[in-house]
């Protein structure tokens, strides 16, 4: 299957002016430094063997499996990219989007409900900033300050 997302290519770790790690929406991804510094221990031990594509895969595991997902074995051998590019992550669909939206982005990539959960899931663990947020809580449309949808007995005093 082909689509028009490089996939795990750790081009995310590129940086320079233009790349994905530049894109506004990349700011809030952390732990740079550490894939780094285990590429740097792992290329001692096994020169040319382990990718970073590798190394995120399976950091992105462990920390699923850890926050009390499910576990699941990879396979290795991917390669790491040579280049990375902001207009790809703008082809990422919003959060914002409704269930009906992000259904349609991701079947127009070839991909299914399946891959919807799975990449959602692994793309909420960690830090939301209010701004994503903000617009369902207090100024949903003009008639409702706060998404119906959102369920009245969430605690909203965080």
């Amino acid at each position: 299957m082909h689509n028009n997302f490089q996939g795990c290519d750790a081009s995310v770790l590129l940086d320079y002016e233009g790349s994905e790690r530049r894109f506004p929406a990349s700011k809030t991804l952390r732990g740079f430094e550490l894939i780094e510094d285990i590429k740097s221990e792992m290329e001692k031990a096994y020169p040319k063997l382990v990718s970073c594509a590798d190394i995120l895969t399976a950091a992105s595991r462990s920390a699923t499996y850890q926050l009390g997902g499910p576990y699941w074995p990879n396979a290795y051998g991917r390669r790491d990219s040579k280049n990375s590019y902001a207009r790809d992550v703008e082809k990422v669909p919003s959060g914002r989007r409704d269930i009906t939206g992000l259904l349609e982005t991701f079947q127009s990539y070839g991909l299914n409900v399946l891959d919807l959960v799975i990449l959602s899931g692994a793309h909420t663990i960690g830090k939301a900033y209010c701004g994503t947020i903000q617009s369902r809580l207090y100024n949903f449309n003009a008639t409702h300050g706060t998404d119906p949808s959102i369920d009245p007995s969430f605690d909203m005093a965080w």
